[in-house]
């Protein structure tokens, strides 16, 4: 049986960026016989250092974009354990003022398009105005009723309601929605910068030079080097070693025994 060593690179960006920074941490703490001596470590601690600031940047706008579409679902009334009935919020007020319209609108439902609502009927004349739950199609309800009764000015039929609360809300939700959308775009960048440091892609497999994935490629196989039959030493790095016994095939076994290799 012959012993069979792997040694392995993690495709997790987590795992990736933690084995960098314990062959980082290794490579400082080795100030005699250092196998890396000939390794261009000052690149490697640039590639890392970009990767690891753009990693923790693009986790941070990740939480802050949850913030921002838990404040926006709070405002619109959308969170969990939240319905219309759930007062001060943009789906209260849409609510109210839509079973308000139906009743001053009362046989002229298809009215209601007028201030944004979508009216469905049926064949048999019944008349459905539902509210959307979906985000867009909440805020753009909640923009259309705003615009209307502006327009419509003192002589609104919705002004017995609080539309300056509704506005206020309704500005609160679209804001932190905006900036969640930003955010979003913001964490994409500086994740597209972080991936192309590390020199890793999803389902793209080719090591491309000067990247960290490359770097650490190279200094597995240094190591490889330097440890020769004492592989497990790569652990010390932060590598994970595997191995396995497995069968020697017939070239092996010719070897072994000084004869000729068969094919």
């Amino acid at each position: 049986m012959k012993s069979e060593v792997r040694v392995i690179i993690p495709r997790k960006i987590d795992h990736l960026l933690i084995l960098a920074e314990l062959i980082e941490q290794k490579y400082d703490a080795t100030l005699v016989d250092n196998p890396l001596q000939h390794f261009s470590m000052v690149v490697y601690k640039e590639k890392l250092a970009i990767a690891k600031f753009n990693h923790d940047v693009g986790w941070d706008l990740y939480r802050l974009k949850l913030i921002y579409y838990q404040e926006r679902n709070n405002a619109l009334g959308i969170s969990p354990k939240m319905d219309s009935s759930t007062q001060g919020t943009v789906l209260f007020y849409l609510k109210s003022i839509r079973d308000y319209l139906l009743g001053i609108y009362k046989g002229r439902e298809q009215m209601l398009g007028d201030w944004g609502f979508i009216i469905n009927s049926s064949t048999t004349g019944r008349v459905n105005v539902q509210l959307s739950r979906k985000v867009d199609k909440l805020l753009a309800l909640a923009k259309s009723v705003l615009a209307k009764h502006a327009l419509d000015g003192g002589s609104s039929i919705l002004s017995i309601f609080d539309m300056d609360a509704l506005a206020a809300i309704y500005a609160i939700a679209d804001e932190k929605n905006e900036k969640a959308k930003q955010t979003v775009k913001d964490k994409e960048k500086y994740i597209m910068l972080r991936d192309l440091a590390l020199g890793f892609r999803r389902g793209d497999r080719k090591l491309k030079p000067d990247t960290l994935l490359f770097f650490i490629t190279s200094i597995r196989d240094i190591l490889l080097g330097h440890h020769k039959g004492l592989e497990h030493y790569l652990g010390n790095w932060g590598f994970e070693v595997n191995s396995s016994k497995r069968k020697k095939n017939a070239a092996e076994e010719a070897s072994d025994a000084g004869g000729d290799s068969v094919e």
